[in-house]
C-alpha cells in the first residue's frame, strides 16, 4: 500500500520540472517551468484560462525545448525589428535613397530570403508574413551599384533597410532574467508565460507589465509561435 502512495506521490510531483538553461541571444539564464495539465484547468496570471490536458512525457520535452530556442530566437527579432535594426551602407554623396531604401551592411543577413527564412524559423507563416510586411526590411534591386527598379533586366536583389526605421530608445522591457512557464494545453498547443523585469513565478504579486503571453502552435510538425513578442 505505501508502495503505491510512494508512486502516487513521485508521480504528483513529476507534474511541475524545472530546468535551467542558457539563452545566448539573450545573454541571459531563463528558467523553464514545465506545468502538466493533469485533470485541472488553470488560471494564467493575465486571468485567461487553460483547460485540463494531460500530456506525454515525450511531448513535453519537446514543447520544453521548442519554447526556449523560440523565445531565444524571438529576442534576435526584436533586436532586428525593435531596438537596433542592422547596420546599412550610405549612399552616393551621403545622399538620402531615391528608392527610400538603404543597403544593410551584414555578414550575416544579405537577401531579403535570410531575414523571411529567419522568421519562418520561429513563428507560423502568416506570423511570419505579417512581421515581413511591417516594411521595416525590404528588397533592394540593385545593378553596377546602384538602386534600380524592379523590373530592369539583370538587377540582383539585395537587403535593404527602410530609411525611415529608427531603434526604438524606449523600449524598457528587461530580458535579461526570464522565467518561463510554458503550459500544454493540446497535443499541438500550448500557452507561454514569460516573466521579464527581473520578475518571476515565485513572486506574490507580479504586475501586468512584468509578464508577457504568447501562443506556440505545431504547424507542418514545427513548434512556432503565432507572433512577435515584445
Amino acid at each position: 500500500m505505501s508502495e503505491n502512495k510512494n508512486k502516487q506521490k513521485d508521480s504528483n510531483s513529476a507534474l511541475i520540472a524545472t530546468v535551467i538553461v542558457a539563452v545566448a541571444a539573450a545573454a541571459a539564464i531563463v528558467v523553464l517551468i514545465i506545468v502538466m495539465n493533469s485533470g485541472n484547468s488553470r488560471t494564467l496570471p493575465n486571468g485567461s484560462q487553460v483547460e485540463k490536458y494531460s500530456p506525454t512525457q515525450e511531448q513535453i520535452d519537446e514543447c520544453l525545448n521548442s519554447a526556449h530556442d523560440l523565445v531565444a530566437s524571438n529576442y534576435t527579432v526584436i533586436k532586428l525589428y525593435i531596438t537596433e535594426g542592422l547596420p546599412h551602407l550610405d549612399e552616393p554623396y551621403g545622399n538620402k535613397p531615391e528608392d527610400g531604401i538603404y543597403t544593410v551592411d551584414s555578414d550575416k543577413y544579405k537577401t531579403p530570403d535570410d531575414i523571411q527564412d529567419l522568421l519562418k524559423s520561429i513563428y507560423t507563416e502568416q506570423a511570419a508574413n505579417d512581421i515581413w510586411e511591417r516594411g521595416v526590411y525590404k528588397t533592394r534591386y540593385m545593378k553596377d551599384d546602384l538602386a534600380v527598379s524592379s523590373d530592369t533586366v539583370g538587377a540582383k536583389q539585395v537587403l535593404g533597410i527602410s530609411e525611415d526605421f529608427s531603434p526604438n530608445e524606449n523600449y524598457s522591457v528587461n530580458w535579461s532574467s526570464t522565467p518561463l512557464e510554458v503550459i500544454l494545453t493540446a497535443a499541438d498547443k500550448c500557452k507561454i508565460v514569460i516573466y521579464v523585469n527581473g520578475a518571476s513565478p515565485n513572486d506574490s504579486d507580479v504586475s501586468g507589465g512584468n509578464i508577457l503571453t504568447a501562443d506556440m502552435v505545431k504547424e507542418n510538425g514545427a513548434w512556432r509561435l503565432t507572433e512577435l513578442i515584445s
